[in-house]
């Protein structure tokens, strides 16, 4: 199928000479970038694949989502953006000498750093301790080959999120610093070059930036138009699409060794898939993974393709293009998630709950947690806080009420009365937004050039501060928890392998469970400890700082798959609030 765009191309470049160029210039860079992409192992070793064979079941799937109706009616400079964005759009994943130094020497790193250490467990924190202490600088240890593999993966780990807007800045301007050397004719205009880079940063940017972002059309280099907003969607579907069971390089995964346990298995999601077709009129995608574990990532997959599919229909009159209208159906998704644990099946089916909204009394109170407090973090420290008096929603979101303004159900857990999972921070504000406008409440969050900001004046629902749900949370007390100086499974849907300090063991339900299953804390709320995270407003920071940016939103309260001290009062996490896990979810406050 990238063939036939190729083909397509060359075609067009037969009647018109400026689509000639076009052409040539794709003949140069592609052998230039096909050698650039090899260097990608070197840091990525554990990754799936990210060179030209990537590259070229983009264009694959691209095409057969296209099919060869809609493949003829593309414009010159739309194909020829196409053709490059597939090679260029993972570039940002080179990383040379200059950008580990530069990065090791910068504030942002060492934050990422500190946010590693002090964060929520991972399997990265084990390998960050060796190497780095816990203000982010580098420890003098022996660079073994130990050492330099765990550094290695601590670089990728640190990049891998940046990649797009890196790709965007080396297409522009930086190439030639990662040994890229090509020369752009000047009848491909620099500005077309500028919108290459910005198709290809939106690759893993939310979707509305999308719209919000990129012109829907404009003049291209041979006498035609070209489409950014609808190459930009083509590109990330057939990012998507490439799923199939030969993403990882066997050649490559024995040079590296045992990959770490979550490469591992994102290799054998890969593995498991047993089915592919991608038409016009269909996308039908089978998996078969050999646990639950494995079949709750692709189920988070297969909801990424649903969310996309969805949008590109919702916005098929502003993104496709007016000639290509009626050759882009809109396809069916079959997408199926087979042999799973018996929990994918259990639905629930009681009279789904009234998720009343609670009025919180504000008052002042001290934040954080004393110094005496068992896992204490070094980001808790008690300071006074006064909280106004708001209205907060008695349980999480539950998926019923998601379903009723998003009209898409994203878990892997189904049940009316299950928290929502799998969910952003960016569909938390947008589900602020959309439910505020159909109650007929003033909407809270507008969207400006600086980013998501707050109308303080509003009467809409949003997301609470992280004073506020602390606030909410501990409902007067100031122990670990609001059940007191510990917590039990019989209290709160945790991971009970791994009780808070040398609590009893309890139960690992593996899942999520009805928002109503446990007592509510003494202000009648429910699930503040465990079930899902629970996403704030704030950015994460110093408490001092009053951080108005940065890289990472706070989640708060613990997941049903996080160990007892996450679900400490005062323990705070975040993550980038582009992240979906199952275990995300949120709940809503309005001020009064």
């Amino acid at each position: 199928m990238a063939s036939e765009l190729e083909n397509h191309l060359n075609e067009l470049a037969k009647k018109n000479p400026k689509a000639k160029i076009l052409i040539t210039q794709w003949e140069i860079e592609r052998p230039i970038l096909e050698e650039a992409l090899t260097k990608i192992p070197r840091f990525f070793e554990h990754y799936s694949r990210h060179d030209a064979t990537h590259s070229e079941k983009v264009l694959e799937k691209i095409g057969r989502f296209l099919g060869s109706k809609a493949i003829s009616k593309l414009s010159a400079t739309d194909t020829w953006l196409l053709l490059e964005s597939a090679y260029w759009h993972d570039i940002g994943m080179l990383v040379s000498a200059k950008d580990i130094q530069r990065a090791e020497n910068d504030s942002n790193f060492k934050a990422y750093i500190r946010e590693i250490i002090t964060g929520v467990d991972n399997e990265l924190k084990s390998v960050v301790k060796c190497i780095f202490s816990e203000d982010g600088s580098r420890l003098f240890v022996e660079m073994t080959d130990e050492n330099d593999n765990k550094r290695r993966q601590i670089i990728a780990s640190y990049f891998r999120p940046k990649h797009a807007s890196r790709s965007a800045e080396i297409i522009e301007s930086s190439y030639k610093d990662y040994g890229i050397n090509l020369v752009r004719p000047m009848e491909i205009e620099p500005r077309i070059i500028n919108l290459l880079g910005e198709i290809c940063k939106m690759h893993t940017k939310p979707f509305h930036e999308i719209v919000n972002n990129l012109p829907q059309e404009q003049d291209g280099s041979a006498s035609d138009s070209f489409h950014p907003m609808f190459v930009a969607c083509l590109l990330r579907i057939g990012d998507l699409l490439d799923l199939d069971n030969n993403r990882f390089s066997p050649t490559q995964t024995a040079l590296s060794g045992m990959p770490p346990n979550s490469k591992q298995v994102h290799m054998n999601n890969h593995r498991s898939i047993s089915e592919i077709l991608t038409t016009p009129e269909k996308i039908a995608i089978v998996a078969t993974p050999d646990n639950s574990t494995g079949g709750q990532i692709i189920e988070s997959w297969f909801n990424m393709i649903r969310e996309e599919i969805n949008n590109l229909e919702k916005f098929k009159t502003t993104i496709v293009p007016k000639n290509l209208s009626n050759f882009i159906p809109i396809p069916r998704l079959d997408l199926t998630v087979k042999s799973l644990d018996e929990t994918k099946s259990s639905i629930n089916i009681e009279p789904a709950l009234v998720n009343d909204m609670i009025t919180i009394k504000g008052n002042t109170f001290i934040m954080g947690s004393p110094e005496c407090e068992p896992k204490r973090r070094a980001d808790e420290i008690q300071h006074q806080v006064k909280v106004n008096d708001f209205k907060m929603s008695k349980y999480p979101i539950t998926q019923k009420e998601w379903v009723e303004v998003m009209l898409d159900n994203p878990c892997y857990f189904k049940g009316d009365n299950l928290p929502v999972g799998y969910v952003s921070w960016f569909d938390a504000i947008e589900y602020c937004n959309r439910r505020s406008e159909k109650e007929g409440l003033t909407t809270v969050y507008k969207e400006t050039e600086s980013g998501i900001v707050p109308d303080k004046k509003a009467n809409g629902y949003r997301l609470p501060t992280e004073a506020e749900w602390e606030y909410a949370c501990r409902a007067g007390t100031t122990t670990p928890f609001n059940t007191g100086e510990n917590i039990t499974t019989e209290q709160a849907n945790y991971n009970g392998n791994f009780p808070y300090n040398n609590n009893r063991k309890g139960q690992n339900r593996e899942k999520t469970t009805p928002v109503n299953s446990f007592d509510p804390n003494a202000w009648g709320l429910y699930d503040m400890h465990g079930n899902v995270w629970e996403w704030c407003w704030d950015w994460y920071g110093d408490y001092f700082s009053k951080a108005v940016a940065g890289t990472f939103r706070v989640i708060r309260g613990g997941g049903w798959d996080t160990n007892g001290q996450d679900l400490r009062s005062a323990f705070r996490s975040s993550y980038n609030p582009s992240g979906k896990f199952n275990s995300f979810g949120f709940r809503i406050v309005c001020s009064i």
